[in-house]
C-alpha cells in the first residue's frame, strides 16, 4: 500500500532509520520535511529520486500524553 505524501506529521522511513516528520508537499514533487524538535533541522527530498531509500510508513493522527518541559 503506497501512501502519498500530502501536509501532515508522519512516520517514515529514510536510508533505514525510522522517524516521525512534518511533511509538507511543494510544487515540483519536492517534499519538505521538518520536526517539531528544534535540535533537527529541515531538509527536502525529490520525490522522483529513486537514489534514495524513503518510504511513508503511516499518517500520525493522535498524539496523545505529549508535554513540553
Amino acid at each position: 500500500h503506497h501512501i502519498k505524501p500530502a501536509d501532515g506529521i508522519y512516520v517514515i522511513r529514510l536510508d533505514g532509520n525510522v522517524l516521525v516528520k512534518r511533511l509538507q508537499l511543494l510544487p515540483g514533487g519536492v517534499l519538505h520535511v521538518t520536526s517539531d524538535n528544534p535540535a533537527y533541522k529541515a531538509f527536502e527530498l525529490r520525490l522522483d529520486d529513486q537514489g534514495t531509500d524513503f518510504v511513508i510508513l503511516g499518517k500520525v493522527v493522535l498524539v496523545h500524553g505529549v508535554r513540553r518541559l
